[in-house]
């Protein structure tokens, strides 16, 4: 598998042009049996042809092949993940890999991120990102049209604030137009206001992207019932699925985001799906499902 993917990197490189999408696809029914095997090893590949402009996208078939080795390895590189279960599950899977292939309309997208002081990054949400005392920085291999991307940052705050407005952090973006084939860029500042009233702090949630907040949240939550599970843990997976589903449900009616109510069902099915003998289809579901969320991929 690994040896695959370097060569399927080695051919691509060879076209390699500013207006050119350069992917890899890999397709596999099972696990890694020669060569680096683990998915720290795929990911550091990952990592090198993402670096290139090289994205691989992993599709994983049937329930033998290694999910989180594929994870790893879309992820580091900017691809996209997928779990087919039947070979009729492709049909959908190619046919949404090649429109998002088809509709990419920048590359090469580099995100920086400043914050002001008594700002301090403590985390990003569902990407791999740098974060170096204040600044952040993050690169996409490309973004596609008629698709919306967001980064969600964790922040800590000064201790001591005033009433009024105050400078958060200043976003840098440089990327290369595939229309244009020249680089743009642009820069927005980031403010929030402190005030004392509370209906007025109520009254200033953006619920849209609370409700993007909330799906990121669940996604973490997600992850740790997964680790539940791998301990043996059953009941502890399964309150944990089921406690998120309380979680998206309750967010859904309050910021009114019935996008959530999609995740909240997967979440309350795949709890009563942990025994021993839908263990190997669920987790592999699980685990496409937090890339798809994570990450924000279309399918």
């Amino acid at each position: 598998l690994y040896d695959g993917v370097v060569e399927g990197g080695r051919e691509v490189r060879e076209f390699i042009s500013p207006d050119k999408v350069s992917r890899v696809m890999l397709l596999s029914d099972g696990r890694a049996n020669v060569g680096p095997s683990s998915p720290e090893e795929l990911a550091v590949l990952g990592l090198k042809l993402g670096a290139e402009g090289i994205s691989v996208t992993t599709i994983g078939l049937g329930l033998q092949y290694n999910e989180d080795l594929m994870s790893k390895l879309a992820l580091a590189s900017d691809g996209n993940h997928a779990f087919a279960e039947t070979p009729e599950d492709l049909v959908n899977i190619f046919n949404s890999e090649f429109g998002d292939v088809l509709s990419v309309v920048a590359t090469d997208v580099i995100i920086n991120i400043e914050c002001r002081s008594g700002f301090k990054p403590k985390r990003v949400f569902g990407r791999d990102a740098k974060i170096d005392g204040n600044r952040i920085q993050l690169r996409l291999n490309q973004l596609y049209a008629a698709q919306e991307k967001y980064l969600i940052v964790e922040l800590s705050g000064p201790e001591n604030t005033t009433v009024g407005v105050a400078d958060v952090a200043e976003v840098n973006i440089d990327y290369l137009n595939l229309q244009t084939k020249a680089r743009r860029g642009f820069k927005e500042k980031i403010v929030a206001e402190y005030s004392t009233d509370r209906e007025q702090a109520k009254a200033s949630i953006n619920k849209k992207v609370m409700s993007q907040v909330a799906t990121q949240i669940a996604t973490e939550r997600h992850r740790e019932a997964v680790l539940l599970r791998d301990k043996g843990d059953i009941k502890g997976a399964r309150k944990a699925l089921q406690d998120n589903a309380t979680y998206l449900s309750n967010k859904a009616k309050e910021y009114g985001a019935s996008e959530l109510l999609e995740f909240e069902k997967k979440n309350r099915a795949q709890a009563s799906q942990l025994d021993a003998k839908n263990w190997a289809k669920t987790r592999k579901s699980m685990r496409h499902d937090q890339f798809r969320y994570g990450k924000q991929q279309a399918y």
